[in-house]
């Protein structure tokens, strides 16, 4: 089925993607600073690149089955722009979630607290300037990827992408990708601003402190909805297109299965800092107990999401859905 085919290789060039980004990612942990307290960190950081190199095997192979590789994905008009839509505004939103915690490190040098038996001592450091720009190499590379996959073109494609181009399908996608991944985003901020701050003020101030990504966030969902009410596109008929569907199920269950392993490397990396300093750590560890249940909850429930998209049922008319699928 033609859905099928173009779901499978939404996930497939996802998981590629993810497989390079979360090896830049693992790359930062070591061009930053290289020392011993990092190594078990470093270690433990593997699990996401594995993660995400175990699942592009898994979905090289049912591509395969369907008669598809990378190239011939690339090749479907669909599939890269709504990737490269996806991959160029999913950037965006992450450098202007950083952006507030990078001016205000740029701004006021970071400090390290030193406790003796007797006092804290507080050691003004110097602004860590390699990490800042591999940082912004990390972001950039999205960015300009998404660029790239967008805008496109190849002459000799030109009579097969005029026979599969699918407004519904790109846009659709992107919308409802979007959408739920940035709902997911912001009930995580939420819940990790109300255990953080326990006065009202506080909260506006953490709110305030992320006003960079809500207000992109609400400019990009706006956009994509104007752009869809543009070519009479209802959120209930990308809902009902199959393609839009299946692609959005397994994008929502393949960052949540990232976002798990990454929760759990996470704990790991607390439990070993227990071993290593019981009475500093274990204080902060039953503090953020509630945080990390409800964080784990969110995750639940996305990975939940994601295979209700996959498993939902056609619907009865088949005749409207292929009608959906083929606008």
């Amino acid at each position: 089925m033609a859905s099928n085919k173009t779901a499978l290789g939404v996930a497939y060039l996802y998981t590629a993607i993810m497989v390079v980004f979360s090896f830049l990612n693992l790359l930062g942990l070591i061009i930053p600073n290289v020392s011993g307290s990092h190594e078990f960190v470093f270690v433990v950081q593997i699990l996401s690149p594995f993660t995400y190199v175990c699942l592009i095997i898994f979905f090289h192979r049912l591509n395969k089955k369907q008669g598809q590789n990378l190239p011939i994905i690339l090749k479907d008009h669909n599939i890269r722009k709504s990737m490269g839509l996806i991959i160029l505004l999913s950037g965006l939103l992450s450098l202007a979630d950083s952006l507030p915690s990078i001016i205000l490190s740029l701004a006021i040098p970071p400090v390290e607290k030193i406790s003796t038996t007797s006092s804290t001592i507080s050691v003004e450091q110097s602004i860590n300037w390699p990490g800042i720009s591999f940082y912004f190499f990390i972001v950039a590379c999205p960015i300009l990827a998404g660029i790239l996959l967008y805008t496109h073109k190849d002459k000799n494609l030109a009579a097969y992408e005029s026979e599969t181009y699918s407004f519904s399908i790109i846009q659709g996608t992107t919308l409802l990708y979007i959408i739920f991944s940035s709902l997911f985003a912001l009930v995580s901020k939420a819940t990790s601003f109300l255990f953080t701050h326990s006065n009202s003020f506080g909260l506006l101030s953490a709110l305030n402190y992320s006003k960079f990504w809500l207000l992109l966030m609400a400019a990009v969902v706006c956009a994509l909805c104007l752009t869809c009410r543009k070519h009479k596109l209802k959120l209930l008929d990308l809902f009902r297109n199959s393609s839009v569907r299946l692609s959005v199920g397994f994008l929502i269950l393949i960052g949540g299965i990232g976002d798990f392993v990454s929760f759990i490397s996470t704990q790991i990396v607390a439990l070993h800092n227990l071993k290593q300093l019981p009475e500093i750590a274990m204080n902060d560890y039953e503090s953020n107990l509630p945080k990390r249940l409800v964080s784990l909850a969110i995750l639940v429930i996305q990975l939940l999401l994601g295979v209700y998209f996959l498993r939902k049922r056609a619907y009865k008319s088949e005749q409207d859905t292929h009608q959906i699928d083929n606008e």
